[in-house]
This record gives C-alpha cells, sequence and structure tokens, in this order.
C-alpha cells in the first residue's frame, strides 16, 4: 500500500496515518526544502518502533491547485493500491483531490481510499464512502517521541519519581502544604537554609552551637524550622530525634526528600501522581507522564565541558494522552505573566497544534484582585487553563481538572 500526504506544518498530521497503517510507502508531497529535516525525524521514530515504511518526497514550488492535481493525478495512476490522507490538509489539496477523483475510471477509483483523522474525537473516516468511521487502533505517542517530533530533545539530567510512587506517598506531606502554602515556602526556605549546612540530605545532622553564627536572626529562624519539623515527624515524612542542642533527623522516603528541597518541588510531583493516578473507566487517563522536563531546543546535548550555549526550557509536568499533549506549569508561589508566555511558547513550538496547556497554582499571590483578574484574562486569552487553588482540590477534583484541561 502506497499512502500519500500533503506536508503540513503539523508534524503530528503528517506521521498520524502512517502510523496507523504503517504502508509500504509514504509519499509526502510538498516543498523539499521545507519537508527534508522533518522527514528525517519521521523516520527515526518509524524506525524505533519497527515500522519499515519508506518515505519518499514529491518536491513542489508553487503548492497550488494546479500542481497538487497534477502530482496526485500522476501518483494515482502509477499506485494501484493508496490511501489519500486529508487529514491537516487546506481548501486546496481538497479541491485537488475532488478534481482528481472525478476524473479515475471506476477501477481505478475503486482502489483509492480517502481518509480524514479527527484528532478530537480519535475517529477516522472515509471521505469517499457516506463518511463512515472506519475502525482503528488508537495511536500513543510517548513524550520523548512528541519531543524528538519537533526537533528538540529531553535533557537527560531530568529528575524523575521512583517507580512505584503513588499518590499516597504523598498524602501526609500535602496536608502540611495545604494548611497554609505561603507559610510552607517560607518554611521550607529556612529549611533549606539550615540543610545546606549538613553533609547528608537524607540523614541530617546539624549542631545548633556552629550554626547560630553564621545564620542571621537565628533564633526566629529556628523557632519555625523546629514547628516544621514537628509537623513533618507527626506525619511520617522524617524521624526526629532533635534535641536543644542538635537537629537531628532522617528522611523516611526519597521521593520525601525531593519534595522538602525545594518549595515547589511538592506540587509538582502532587500533579504528576495525581496524573498518573487518573482514571477513565478503570484504565489510565494519560499514558505516559513525566516532571521535571528539560527541553533541548536543536536536539542536540553538548558536552558541559565545551560551554557551547544552549536554548533550554523546563516543564514541570507533561502527560500524554494518545497524540495529545498536555503541558503543565507549577507554581507554589507568586506567578508572573511570564511564567504564561513561558508555558505558552514551549507547548505550540513541541506540541504542535494540538497541545492543551495547564497552569496549576496554590495561590496566585499577586497584587491584589486586579492582577489576578489580569492574569486570568491573560491565561484566557492564551487557551492556558488555569487552577487557582490545588491546596484545596480532593482527589475527584484533580481528575476533573486533568480531563477540562484536555477538552
Amino acid at each position: 500500500m502506497t499512502l500519500i500526504e500533503c506536508f503540513t506544518d503539523s508534524h503530528i498530521d503528517n506521521i498520524a496515518a502512517c502510523l496507523r497503517l504503517q504502508p509500504d510507502r509514504m509519499v509526502m508531497i510538498g516543498n523539499a526544502a521545507k519537508m527534508s529535516e522533518p522527514i528525517k525525524r519521521y523516520q527515526k521514530l518509524f524506525k524505533r518502533r519497527g515500522i519499515t515504511t519508506e518515505i519518499t518526497m514529491c518536491d513542489m514550488q508553487k503548492m497550488d491547485l494546479d500542481e497538487i492535481y497534477a502530482a496526485l493525478k500522476k501518483l494515482v495512476l502509477e499506485t494501484k493500491d493508496c490511501v489519500i490522507d486529508l487529514t491537516g490538509g487546506d481548501e486546496c489539496v481538497i479541491m485537488a483531490v475532488g478534481a482528481v477523483l472525478a476524473e479515475l475510471p471506476i477501477e481505478v477509483r475503486q482502489q483509492v481510499r480517502i481518509e480524514k483523522f479527527d484528532h478530537d474525537t480519535n475517529v477516522v473516516r472515509d471521505c469517499v464512502r457516506d463518511n463512515r468511521k472506519i475502525q482503528t487502533k488508537s495511536i500513543d505517542l510517548t513524550v520523548t517521541e512528541l519531543i524528538a517530533l519537533h526537533g528538540g530533545t529531553l535533557h537527560p539530567s531530568a529528575n524523575q519519581l521512583p517507580e512505584g510512587s503513588n499518590h499516597r506517598d504523598l498524602a501526609g506531606l500535602w496536608e502540611v502544604v495545604s494548611e497554609n502554602p505561603k507559610e510552607w515556602n517560607r518554611a521550607i526556605m529556612l529549611l533549606s537554609e539550615f540543610e545546606s549546612r549538613s553533609d547528608s540530605k537524607m540523614q541530617v545532622f546539624l549542631p545548633l552551637a556552629h550554626l547560630r553564627n553564621s545564620i542571621s536572626d537565628f533564633e526566629s529562624k529556628e523557632n519555625t524550622v523546629r514547628e516544621l519539623l514537628g509537623k513533618l515527624h507527626r506525619r511520617g515524612i522524617i524521624d526526629d530525634q532533635s534535641n536543644r542542642n542538635v537537629l537531628e533527623y532522617t528522611y523516611t522516603s526519597q521521593l520525601l526528600r525531593y519534595c522538602t528541597l525545594k518549595a515547589g518541588n511538592v506540587l509538582e510531583t502532587k500533579t504528576l501522581l495525581e496524573g498518573r493516578a487518573c482514571l477513565e473507566n478503570g484504565v489510565p487517563y494519560f499514558h505516559d507522564c513525566l516532571m521535571s522536563v528539560s527541553i533541548d531546543w536543536d536536539g542536540v546535548v553538548h558536552d558541559p565541558i565545551k560551554r557551547i550555549p544552549e536554548t533550554r526550557n523546563e516543564i514541570d509536568v507533561v502527560l500524554m494522552r494518545g497524540m495529545t499533549p498536555l503541558f503543565i506549569s507549577c507554581k507554589n508561589g507568586n506567578v508572573s505573566e511570564e511564567e504564561l508566555y513561558k508555558l505558552n511558547t514551549v507547548a505550540e513550538r513541541f506540541g504542535g497544534p494540538y497541545a492543551k496547556k495547564m497552569l496549576i497554582a496554590t495561590d496566585l499571590d499577586r497584587k491584589g484582585s486586579s492582577a489576578n483578574r489580569a492574569l486570568i484574562q491573560r491565561a484566557w486569552d492564551m487557551d492556558i487553563f488555569l487552577v487557582t487553588d490545588a491546596a484545596e482540590l480532593t482527589r475527584e477534583e484533580w481528575r476533573q481538572v486533568f480531563k477540562k484541561a484536555m477538552l
């Protein structure tokens, strides 16, 4: 079988039919100079999946009606069994396909299928035979494949959670955060100041006599830190053996240790774990979930020793459902408009036209209600789904906000 595809700016549209049909050959119609680099990425993706489809280019300069018509007619007459994919095709392509189809002899026309994939409904339709649905399997892309498809790569330093981690592991710590997110931020900042003097990150031992002269406003900060340690101990996050002269405690898991390294880590981790736990009809709603997704824009990670400048962005969480990504920014403190622009830019660059965007905050923490309204309006204008009260969400509400963001 030969698949005829008209190249578009949407890389997902360009490869969806090939991933689904796995034809012997795919002919990509378009400008060769524009197609050559993306096609190399498509070939790499197909090879990793064991798909042996041969990709050839049908070079065009104008991409006008006459040129497309001539190319399509030649291809169809040369090919005994072919599928023309209209997914993402503009009006000119659709008109050319219709003109070619109308001129074909009946016996040739019966060998040609014309299909279109509806990304929103995950349905393939036969554009010739009463627009009927065509039975097809779901196509799932991983986060890594999605980023590579758009010319980037995941930086290898990205932190991921231990295998088997789930939302229940975070329940006690999330209770502490939810009591007062602003106070959590302040307390974690002070805890980090103290812990930076410890040789071990899991088993912390801090003789206070050595800290008094190196930490400003020591007594006030010590009180805040001890109060936080008490809350963490009561919820099983640490085993606290501290006394009046020493802060001595051990974190009970690597996951909980990571969440207390920075104030924002816990919201990022909570979001990922709730995304993993989101179900529909008893099966995971998202099939691939990553956090701390550091994207290198040009797809090449250079050796740090060479000090070559790199363009890189980190997205807190990316969740995949089929071929649709959900890019999520998590903010456990002040939310700036710059964060919206960054999220929007990265999602459009590496997620394509179907990317969904979401910003999750425990508190907008901006200067007054008018500033909050301005941010909410800006998020709306950028089609970013905004959650402003993550600390108050129930388990069911977490599932609901994910699914609403995907609409």
